[in-house]
């Protein structure tokens, strides 16, 4: 059995609260957009798109961390993280705008979730617990309040 330890400096630690926290700004720069157009950009498919890649990217680590921790994981990140990616991808192929945001959002709390069932049975580390709820907040509430002004600017998204 392999052992695992979540242990970083305190350098790369810093690094991935900055990563982490700047991956937010395309959302909250998605959610400026009605007030503040600039064409082309569209701020229901800026958002859906990243919001895509972004549950993706956070799948795998789920993914990557599950080949370590699989002994000792409370729930198979290998199948749940390929769902919520799949997920994901079917809201843009099969849903309005507004439904593929509220769908992101979603995906996210879930793996926020899945964040914290690893957590608390010892897997993930506080600090990094608390960035992602703090980064997942932050995501949630911009796909939702974009949502939310879509709808109500236009009300066939």
């Amino acid at each position: 059995m392999t052992s695992f330890s979540f242990e970083m400096t305190q350098t790369a630690i810093i690094r991935t609260k900055l990563l982490t926290l700047s991956g937010a700004l395309p959302f909250l720069g998605a959610l400026a957009l009605p007030f503040f157009p600039l064409a082309p950009f569209d701020a229901a498919h800026i958002a859906s798109t990243y919001a895509a890649l972004i549950i993706a990217f956070l799948s795998g680590t789920q993914w990557g961390l599950f080949l370590v921790v699989s002994g000792t994981s409370p729930v198979n990140l290998m199948i749940q993280s390929n769902l919520v990616t799949l997920a994901a991808w079917a809201g843009l192929l099969l849903l309005p705008a507004t439904g593929t945001l509220v769908l992101d959002a979603l995906c996210f709390a879930y793996l926020l979730f899945l964040d914290y069932r690893l957590f608390k049975s010892g897997i993930l580390p506080l600090w990094y617990f608390s960035l992602r709820r703090l980064v997942t907040l932050i995501v949630v509430g911009a796909l939702l309040a974009l949502t939310g002004i879509l709808s109500h600017s236009n009300p066939s998204l």
